[in-house]
């Protein structure tokens, strides 16, 4: 019952959002398609292929299988460009501009001016002859996709660390010492793995998937000997309520500055974890006091007087509800970590200039000031996106303000 009146909640959400707000409506669908299809509106890779009897779609993969016809002919007889090939079936984005082709010979040049092969471009050119088309088209995918690694990271963590952290000290105080040893373990592990993942070079998958598996093993030990004795007074809320005033106490821009400087020539990995890190303290905060609403509330009383699980009471009533309250928290901080992302490339501190984003490309514009189309174009999309962002932020913030009496709305 639960499920399908969370199914049909978000149905009702859907239809009123496109009743309410169609030009958001439609706004975010655009949004959505185009960081979804980006890849397949334009590049110089077919989306699909069938190469002497074998299947292929390079839209996805950065290299073709190893081995196949499609890999040798590539290199072999094409110099790396697909276009040189015969295929037996194919399919070719709709625009056929690659973002990161150089032309030198066509640098700069104004919107709508044709290059010497009377090649026309629709927004111009930027700097060694990139096409400003394509690369908004990839700056906005990445920009998106950037905004949501970071919050997907930063709702997680602050989702579980805040809830978790309300609900133990409110309803168990006291823990075994086996409990608070692997807590603590846990708190102590993360930190140091943080520092080990910030160095340059040291950021693996392998490990991460390792850190994640410790991590959880840690967590399952402290729950299962939570009610062993002997105990003692232990408040992870102090510890994130502490955590939060101390992020709280520098700037965030300046901090994130200093992350840059310790992360030479990061990546969008990268980037988006010291994002996550940037903006952790505030699905803290909101996720905690989300929690402290549900916690006291009567059914919680009646599980624990009926013998539930530590477990099961938080993962099945309370963390699913504090999910949903946190979500405009994180969208409007999607729209936040996008634009500390773009002015950070704008510098030249955020992702490498050979990278195509919104922010790298307005960085280009800085050798030649006068190039006025490189910084407008990227500049609309970012502010389309963030403006989106917010307006359902603000949508989703007031439609469950009105949903939940006994007070306002708890967003920023």
């Amino acid at each position: 019952m639960a499920g399908s009146e969370a199914k049909t909640n978000r149905v009702n959400a859907y239809s009123q959002l496109r009743k309410q707000r169609i030009w958001l409506f439609v706004s975010l669908h655009l949004l959505l398609g185009w960081t979804v299809l980006a890849s397949w509106v334009t590049g110089s890779k077919p989306v699909v292929c069938k190469y002497q009897g074998e299947w292929h779609v390079p839209v996805l993969d950065d290299q073709p299988r190893k081995g196949s016809r499609l890999a040798l002919d590539l290199i072999e007889r094409a110099g790396s460009d697909y276009k040189l090939l015969s295929y037996d079936l194919v399919l070719w984005p709709l625009f056929s501009r690659d973002p990161h082709l150089l032309k030198p010979e066509a640098a700069w040049l104004h919107p709508l001016e044709k290059d010497l092969a009377g090649n026309v471009y629709c927004l111009g050119t930027y700097e060694l002859g990139r096409d400003l088309l394509a690369a908004c088209i990839f700056g906005l995918q990445r920009s998106a996709w950037l905004g949501l690694l970071a919050m997907g990271i930063a709702g997680v963590l602050g989702g579980i660390i805040g809830s978790f952290a309300a609900f133990q000290s409110q309803r168990h105080g006291r823990i075994s010492w086996v409990s608070a040893a692997a807590v603590s373990l846990l708190l102590l592990l993360i930190l140091v793995e943080a520092l080990h993942f910030a160095e340059p070079g040291n950021f693996s998958w392998t490990g991460l998937s390792g850190l994640v598996a410790v991590v959880i093993s840690l967590a399952w030990l402290s729950v299962k000997t939570w009610k062993c004795r002997p105990k003692i007074h232990f408040s992870l809320d102090r510890i994130s309520l502490a955590y939060v005033e101390i992020m709280k106490s520098i700037p965030g821009l300046l901090l994130l500055l200093l992350l840059v400087q310790i992360v030479p020539n990061a990546g969008a990995i990268e980037i988006a974890l010291m994002l996550a890190l940037l903006y952790s303290p505030v699905a803290i905060k909101y996720s905690r006091s989300f929690a402290m609403r549900r916690i006291p509330e009567p059914h919680i009383d009646a599980l624990l007087a009926l013998g539930a699980s530590p477990a099961r009471i938080y993962f099945r009533h309370v963390l699913p509800r504090v999910w949903p309250e946190l979500f405009p928290v994180l969208v409007f901080g999607f729209a936040q970590v996008v634009l500390l992302e773009a002015s950070l490339s704008f510098l030249g501190l955020g992702l490498s200039l050979d990278t195509v984003s919104l922010g790298t490309i307005m960085h280009a514009a800085r050798s030649n000031p006068s190039a006025w189309w490189v910084v407008v174009f990227p500049a609309i999309l970012l502010f389309w996106l963030v403006y989106s962002l917010n307006a359902l932020g603000d949508w989703l913030s007031r439609d469950f303000s009105q949903d939940h009496s006994g007070g306002g709305s708890a967003f920023p």
